[in-house]
């Protein structure tokens, strides 16, 4: 008995219980999870009790029938009670599972009194202050930090509270502009959150609004941080550009208390081989933030007592990098914490991305996933008065402008988006922010006001000047000076983009700089000596404090490497200067002076590297550009992107420009890069799709052109390249062809499926999503296509069994608009899975349509369901013809004469006698066959034939299979699938 009891303790310990996360919280893990194991566990022990003679005593005296669900559900009731009570005693004894009584609405009156304690605006809002206080509260056992490793990060985690929000220029310095530090100007965002499924959208911004809100940010990383299952699947935080995920990483970092986290928080961007395991990435970065002071291993092992968080921060610049999609990245980043797992030393990992890349990053199912949200009125009112406190000296003295919370918001949405917000108090501080009559202010409007009002300051400054900036630029010398310091920015923009990184080093961008600019540019001041002179790429960083040292530490020197404040200015400046040398090169088309040749070689010197797909900004801002261009101008620019696609492939080298080659790539790649961002511009400005004739040289077939143009497309482009503009091409398919822009989000499970309809490839664009449709379970409508959406409705219903309500009329009306033989094919597999739930006239139609098309094949295939309906052989006398004459091997008569058996033994009377007539022809041909056992048709026989129909064609399989095993499979092809298939 003892030994039965130990046994039943341990099986009951090694039972999985799920506990609360954040992905489900306490009350819906009771619900979803907890409950239903009660009810299962109440039911087995009931049905055990049952078995026992003291039970039926008992049980008549609590009036309990056998049948009585009444006695489940008080137990279940019961016990759910008891785990409530219970879990706010471990709560009371243990922070760790106390969490989430405060997190999930887990009412306490001691929880109560300690949010209450807490609800200042500057508590609760700022720099997640509320997230250390909560963990802090963590009462196990925690070390001193005794080791060197976890002093050092601690402290340089630390220190990110100390650094200001942005840098400050000198002439906003001399103002006395204040910068406030991240602990203070740090507002917490709001966001949404899911668990990864199947069917989750995470790119999708109408998925989002769908998905819960968070209420607090600090209450959720604490939870989710404490929970086992952050070691287990990577969290990833999700946001647009400028919506605050580094500082996120580094408040984080800061936030998470030192003697219960180790945190390493990793800049993709920085890491010097971005194509390493995730585990060399970490080492490298510490060995160069530490100076080789940190070993990962060691920082592990020292940890024992802590929870190790690795915060891996920009996966889209990781894609850039590494000229990858990445799509494995987050699978390995899990199969990396499986290993530290298994090695005992468990790591929680954050990654964060930009929302646009999701659709490629492959986020793996049952991770939790962030997407933080823009500030609402009151977080913008709320930044906006911390930054007034801020800077109140000054704008008491009259040197900087206070900041109005009315004339920001009036500015929209943009106001919301943190970074702009900041650009907005810098600039504002000293100018008028702008204004659009009346209207909203757009991005683009702003960053152009931004960047302009910069340049044209610098300039002033440079000068010497002591008018305002306005009066300035209305000579030709300072507007010169400043398009040449906006060209030479742009420049700046295109050395990390063509790379594909966020930062360029001084080297490169004199590089670049060299064949780009005049040899007559020079970078000086108003001061004759100076100390040393600066070089071209220190002269167009230097002045402008949105471009500045990726690395803060070091110097404005040749050999360290740069960046914008953020990416979203680079790509306004291409996104410029793309539409100006598009516009200037019509001119220059029709001014070139009689004997000298027309080029494009600086822009294609430009556009020959990255896709500008790849710039999550750069489209838009081309577009909103473009948009508010005159039209006569927007003519001129959409002429000349299509006289260049119509003759780029005939390029011959790279031009007067060769040493200009960020990238590396040779001439094939470049001129396919090329073709690609001409396509890209020309179907982001343009608003109807563009006919191929419109593209394609002259006395060239269309179609042929544009086919050769995919292939060469595909060949060319690097895999991120070619995926991203497959993800914003599309072609119209009525009538001619027709390139357009997509204007539905992409799926990464449909890339191949993008190619194929680009190319016009009909057939083999469905044969994918077919294919897709069986492997994912993915419904899919084939673009309006009815024979195409049959097809993909039929297989869905044969392979995963989710037919949708309207599916079988949408199938079943195809009989009637496609009489083709794939099409009746596929409906007779419908018609096998499916029959039994059909009445007679919708299987009548399918198999007239199997009668048409004389085939033996599929009058074979029908079979099971002339044994589940046999007057279809007295309506269709050719189909009994084709049976009686038509079979000429082993597997098709053994497949007909089954189901003839099998109908023999269910139906008497009119249904039976034909199947009879039918027997007597075929008992020669199945002399061969042999015999079953009899009694299974004598146990066919006994059940009645309506409740047994949906299984007549599994039945029909089996004894088929007896009679006449299937031969060695056969490939065939078919003018509805291109590729090589199967016969059965």
């Amino acid at each position: 008995m003892k030994r039965a009891h130990r046994t039943l303790v341990a099986h009951l310990l090694r039972i999985s219980v799920p506990v609360p996360w954040m992905g489900s919280g306490f009350d819906a893990n009771l619900q979803a999870a907890i409950l239903p194991f009660f009810d299962s566990l109440a039911a087995r022990f009931l049905a055990f009790f049952n078995g026992l003679e003291a039970w039926s005593r008992i049980a008549s005296e609590l009036g309990v029938t056998h049948n009585d669900t009444w006695l489940r559900k008080r137990i279940v009731e019961t016990a759910a009670q008891r785990y409530r009570n219970d879990y706010r005693l471990l709560a009371a004894k243990v922070p760790e599972f106390g969490m989430w009584v405060l997190l999930d609405q887990f009412e306490s009156a001691e929880t109560v009194r300690k949010v209450e304690h807490r609800q200042s605006a500057q508590f609760m809002q700022h720099s997640l202050v509320l997230l250390e206080e909560l963990l802090s509260q963590v009462s196990r056992i925690g070390s001193a930090l005794q080791h060197r490793s976890r002093e050092m990060l601690a402290q340089r985690n630390q220190q990110f509270l100390s650094e200001p929000l942005a840098p400050v220029s000198d002439l906003d310095r001399l103002s006395g502009l204040r910068m406030p530090d991240v602990r203070s100007g740090y507002v917490n965002p709001r966001f949404r959150w899911a668990v990864v499924g199947a069917d989750s959208r995470t790119w999708d911004e109408q998925w989002w609004q769908r998905q819960a809100p968070g209420r607090n940010l600090d209450q959720f990383l604490a939870g989710y941080f404490v929970s086992a299952r952050a070691t287990e699947q990577p969290l990833v935080i999700l946001g647009h550009p400028g919506a605050g995920k580094s500082l996120l990483t580094k408040i984080v970092a800061a936030r998470l208390p030192p003697d219960l986290f180790a945190t390493v928080r990793v800049p993709l961007r920085e890491v010097r081989n971005p194509a390493a395991r995730i585990y060399e990435q970490v080492q490298e970065f510490l060995d160069e933030e530490t100076h080789l002071g940190v070993r990962w291993r060691d920082l592990s092992d020292a940890s024992k007592d802590a929870t190790r968080v690795v915060l891996l921060d920009g996966l889209d610049e990781l894609m850039q990098a590494t000229g990858a999609t990445e799509s494995e990245f987050l699978h390995e980043v899990r199969q990396f914490q499986e290993k530290e797992a298994a090695i005992g030393s468990p790591v929680a990992v954050v990654v964060t991305s930009r929302t646009v890349v999701a659709n490629i990053a492959n986020i793996p199912a049952g991770s939790m996933v962030l997407k933080l949200e823009d500030f609402d009125q009151a977080q913008m009112a709320d930044w906006v008065g911390m930054w007034n406190g801020v800077n109140q000296g000054s704008i008491t003295s009259g040197t900087v402008k206070p900041l109005s919370v009315n004339a920001v918001w009036s500015m929209g949405e943009l106001a919301c988006q943190p970074l702009l917000l900041l650009m907005l108090a810098i600039f504002g501080a000293t100018e008028e922010l702008p204004n659009n009559d009346g209207g909203r202010v757009t991005q683009g409007q702003l960053y152009k006001w931004l960047l302009n009002g910069y340049v044209k300051r610098e300039v002033t400054k440079l000068h010497g000047a002591t008018v305002a900036p306005a009066a300035i630029l209305e000579t030709n010398d300072v507007s010169a000076r400043v398009d040449q310091e906006l060209w030479q920015l742009g420049l700046a923009a295109f050395a990390m983009f063509n790379r594909g990184r966020q930062s360029v080093t001084g080297e490169d961008l004199n590089r670049d700089l060299i064949p780009m600019l005049p040899a007559t540019v020079t970078h000086v001041g108003p001061r004759k000596n100076p100390a040393h002179s600066l070089d071209a790429a220190i002269g167009t960083i230097a002045r402008f404090f949105f471009i500045h040292a990726a690395d803060t530490t070091k110097t404005l020197m040749a050999g360290s490497s740069y960046e914008f404040l953020h990416a979203t200015f680079g790509e306004y400046l291409i996104a410029y200067h793309t539409l100006n040398q598009v516009g200037s090169l019509n001119d220059a088309r029709r001014h070139v002076p009689l004997g000298q040749e027309w080029t494009d070689d600086q822009l294609f010197a430009l556009l020959s590297h990255q896709q500008l797909s790849i710039g999550g900004a750069v489209l838009p801002f081309v577009r909103e550009l473009f948009d508010a261009m005159p039209p006569p101008r927007q003519q001129v620019i959409v002429a000349e992107l299509k006289t260049l696609v119509q003759t780029v492939q005939n390029r011959q080298g790279v031009g007067r420009l060769g040493g200009y080659n960020p990238s590396g790539r040779n001439l094939i790649s470049r001129i396919a890069a090329y073709l690609g961002n001409l396509l890209a511009l020309l179907t982001e400005i343009s608003k109807e799709p563009i006919p191929l004739n419109e593209l394609a040289p002259g006395g060239t077939d269309c179609r042929t052109w544009w086919r050769s143009t995919i292939r060469f497309l595909h060949s060319g482009l690097d895999e991120t390249g070619w995926t991203t503009l497959l993800s914003i091409l599309d072609v119209s398919i009525a009538g001619d062809l027709a390139v357009s822009k997509r204007r539905t989000p992409a799926d990464r499970l449909l890339i191949y499926a993008y190619e194929a309809r680009l190319a016009g490839d009909r057939d083999r664009e469905l044969q994918i999503l077919l294919g897709n449709t069986a492997l994912y379970g993915r419904r899919l409508a084939f673009w309006d296509d009815p024979f195409g959406d049959a097809c993909m409705k039929v297989l869905s219903s044969l392979m995963r069994r989710n037919e949708q309500p309207d599916d079988r009329s949408a199938i079943l009306d195809m009989v009637n608009r496609d009489s083709s033989q794939e099409m009746t094919t596929f409906l007779v597999e419908y018609l096998v899975r499916c029959s039994g739930r059909l009445a007679y006239q919708d299987v009548r139609p399918i198999a007239q349509a199997v009668v048409a098309t004389k085939s033996t094949e599929l009058a074979v295939r029908l079979a099971p369901i002339v044994a589940q309906y046999p007057d279809l052989l007295r309506e269709f006398p050719r189909l009994f013809y084709t049976y009686q004459h038509g079979l000429a091997n082993t597997r098709d008569i053994a497949e007909v004469f089954a189901a003839v058996r099998v109908g023999l033994a269910l139906w008497r009377g009119s249904e039976g006698e034909i199947l009879k007539e039918l027997l007597r022809h075929l008992v020669g041909k199945a002399k061969e066959l042999g015999e079953p056992a009899t009694d299974v048709f004598r146990q066919i026989s006994m059940l009645d034939p309506k409740s047994l129909l949906p299984a007549i064609p599994s039945i029909v399989a089996v004894i088929a299979d007896y009679y006449g095993p299937r031969g060695p499979v056969v490939t065939y092809r078919t003018s509805l699938i291109s590729g090589q298939h199967r016969h059965d």
